[in-house]
């Protein structure tokens, strides 16, 4: 191995032929001599041995087979459906149009490593008959794509007619649709058995490859990728569309008869397809729409959803590669709302088969485990429907026994506890990796201890030292490659790293589980707490009391710090108590209540009690100065009901020979003349801490030391009068 690297897995899929310059020049040659057996036999020996250098895919599954045990081949999916966009028995449907196709194939043989329990199962399949069925009507399906697309395509036909011949091989132009569905699908098995009767060169597995490679390079692999695509969304718009539903074409004539161009054809095919037959259940005359039966409604209905949401359109390694590998993984990454990597999903689906992840395979390889998933039903939802969700997942060592339970949510992934930015784990390029010099320069962060922070640097390390038991994830990390995901601590993060990052998780939660030496800091398992559910509502009832008494009691200035101090004891206790532990809460609600608390509570005293003080200052203001208004409101106890008994000073002033000037006077100058003398007058009683009683005509009378008490009062009341001469 690499090294001494303890496994390799590759975060890439090999799933196009290497046809480089020279393989197509060879081909064209082997087809302009009419085939091997027309040219000399040293010239057809050159010629193999050149299609042996120039076979790239050939060579490098030599590779993969001579250290399968140590590598880990990529896979991917190309989109995933919602469960709620298609009824559950879609799903047994989808379970056999996989396993007929090249990527159901490619998964069986990586079976084992991974094995999911559903009790549900054992209640709930489709009959034999009715597998046997959809199967055969499946190829018939993809037959009539295929022979569609050949009827008229002379080009074509030609070109797969010469390139068979120029390997010897003689077959008629009309099974060339049945070539295309065997040949797109990799059905071996299946070609043998058709055609190894008539043909009997057929029967060897090894030239049936070379027959399909042969075909399939006639055919050209723009348009084996157009048939592949119909093939698959002819399989997918039945199974998710149509099956066992009133439009299902093999339960109504009328939707069947669409479906193919003769009636007549339709009728026969109708009577021994449709489900009624295939079942036993009887034989409709084929021409008018058959109600579904209810022994068929019963196998529909015994179906529930699953919230392992279910993925279609595989790619995978070519059949070169294919054939001589031992472990795969898909290594698609699973985005949030907002874009972030936040989870690695470890199990994913298509109908009822699961496969591994690459990161969770690549811990299987090294620890020479299996993983063993349990699915249970639960009622969930606001109907409280039945649906299957994954409870749980286990590795189990070679003797059988649990050695580690991955913590995952009902979808079967599991949170990512990222060790920092990028290059937290050794990056290091391909040509380093791969050239001859016995040195390789790595990049990986550092902690800075003056500024505080994990910096990117570089090591030179020699390479044998290492690699040395290493676990390596190959994968492409270059801005151009569009391979960079958005995590929480960086926008620009190589989609690899999110494996690799995986990866530890698991090999440090099994660390710390076995009792192995380990950095205490060393991110393992991230983990929702088990009680949340029932505990949380009792800590959000206990703080939303202990709150809002304390707001209630306090003004709104100090409320905020109260608040501030609350969501700072959150923060201390999920990032230092749980986020330490591994466990994950959900603050949001906490915070969310604190918050809204808050400006609920401030809100409500700003429209109630500030409004209150508000009009009793408005009140106060006319007979009492600002400063004594002010003590008045800031402690109400101020002014009880029933009054005081207490010392004060009392002034009355008016104006000297005030009732004969004002007789000389009409009312609005007199009115001028009041307000003009009383409006001053009464702002010096204020500037002088006094309380304004009554206006008796010109006469003003006051008085010092009520409602706020003060001993100075006579004082306050002289200054007043010196001030009014």
């Amino acid at each position: 191995m690499l090294y001494g690297a303890k496994s390799v897995s590759f975060d890439i899929v090999y799933s196009e032929e290497d046809n480089n310059s020279s393989l197509p020049t060879l081909n064209r040659l082997v087809m302009s001599t009419g085939g091997n057996d027309k040219v000399p036999d040293s010239l057809s020996n050159q010629i193999q041995e050149e299609f042996s250098k120039a076979d790239l895919d050939k060579i490098y599954g030599n590779t993969i087979h001579a250290y399968q045990d140590q590598m880990i081949m990529g896979a991917m999916f190309g989109s995933g459906m919602s469960v709620y966009k298609y009824e559950p028995q879609a799903d047994a449907c989808l379970d056999v149009s996989y396993q007929r196709s090249y990527p159901g194939r490619y998964w069986k043989k990586q079976a084992g490593a991974l094995t999911v329990l559903d009790p549900h199962l054992q209640t709930a399949s489709l009959p034999e008959p009715m597998k046997a069925g959809l199967t055969s009507y499946l190829n018939e399906y993809e037959m009539k794509i295929a022979s569609s697309y050949f009827f008229g395509n002379e080009v074509t036909a030609k070109a797969i007619e010469k390139s068979l011949g120029a390997m010897g091989n003689d077959i008629p132009v009309e099974i060339y649709p049945l070539l295309a569905v065997l040949a797109i699908n990799d059905d071996v098995d299946r070609t043998i058995a058709m055609l190894g009767e008539s043909l009997p060169d057929y029967k060897d597995p090894d030239i049936v490859r070379k027959m399909f490679d042969r075909f399939t390079f006639g055919l050209g692999s723009v348009e084996r990728k157009k048939l592949a695509a119909k093939f698959r969304e002819a399989g997918f718009e039945y199974c998710v569309a149509r099956f066992l539903t009133e439009n299902d074409e093999l339960l109504n004539f009328e939707v069947y008869k669409k479906e193919w161009s003769s009636e007549d054809d339709a009728v026969e095919q109708f009577k021994t397809m449709n489900w009624a037959t295939v079942l036993g259940l009887g034989q409709p005359d084929g021409r008018n729409p058959a109600s579904i039966p209810p022994e068929i409604s019963k196998i529909a209905s015994s179906f529930i959803r699953n919230r392992v949401p279910p993925v279609i359109d595989w790619s995978v390694d070519i059949p070169a590669l294919a054939n001589v590998t031992k472990h795969s993984g898909y290594f698609n990454a699973t985005q949030d709302s907002d874009g972030a990597v936040r989870r690695s999903k470890l199990v994913t689906r298509t109908g009822q088969q699961y496969f591994p992840s690459l990161a969770l395979r690549t811990f299987l390889v090294n620890h020479e485990a299996t993983a063993i998933g349990k699915i249970a039903i639960e009622n969930l939802g606001r109907s409280n429907a039945k649906t299957k969700i994954f409870s749980s997942l286990e590795v189990i060592d070679a003797k059988g026994d649990t050695f580690l339970k991955i913590p995952t949510d009902f979808e079967g992934q599991l949170m990512i506890n990222y060790a920092g930015a990028q290059h937290m784990f050794p990056h290091v390029s391909a040509a380093e990796l791969l050239n001859d010099a016995p040195g390789m320069t790595i990049t990986v962060r550092k902690f800075n201890p003056v500024t505080g922070k994990w910096d990117d640097a570089t090591d030179k390390v020699n390479k044998k030292e290492f690699m040395k038991d290493k676990m390596l994830v190959f994968g492409a990390t270059a801005l151009a490659v569009f391979d960079l995901r958005v995590t929480p601590f960086d926008e620009n993060f190589p989609g690899v790293e999110t494996h690799a990052n995986a990866l530890s998780n698991m090999l440090v939660a099994k660390a710390r589980a076995h009792g192995e030496e380990i950095n205490s800091k060393a991110p393992g398992f991230l983990r929702m707490h088990p009680d949340e559910g029932k505990v949380m509502w009792l800590i959000l009832l206990a703080t939303g009391v202990v709150l809002s008494g304390l707001l209630s009691y306090y003004g709104a200035v100090s409320g905020l710090g109260i608040t501030a101090a609350f969501i700072g004891l959150i923060y201390v206790v999920d990032k230092y108590y749980f986020f330490q532990s591994g466990i994950v809460t959900t603050v949001l609600f906490p915070v969310s209540l604190v918050s809204g608390d808050y400006v609920a509570l401030t809100f409500y005293k700003y429209f109630t009690e500030e409004r209150k003080k508000q009009a009793l200052k408005g009140t106060f203001a006319k007979y009492v100065s600002p400063a004594i208004v002010d003590e008045i409101l800031a402690d109400p106890e101020n002014i009880e009901l029933g009054g005081k008994k207490m010392d004060l000073t009392v002034m009355f002033s008016d104006v000297r020979g005030f009732t004969a000037f004002s007789e000389r006077l009409d009312p609005r100058a007199l009115s001028d003349f009041l307000n003009s003398y009383l409006t001053p007058m009464t702002n010096i009683v204020f500037e002088n801490k006094g309380t304004l009683d009554k206006y008796m005509g010109d006469a003003i009378m006051s008085f010092w030391g009520a409602p706020i008490h003060f001993k100075d009062h006579a004082h306050h009341a002289c200054r007043t009068a010196l001030k009014m001469l």
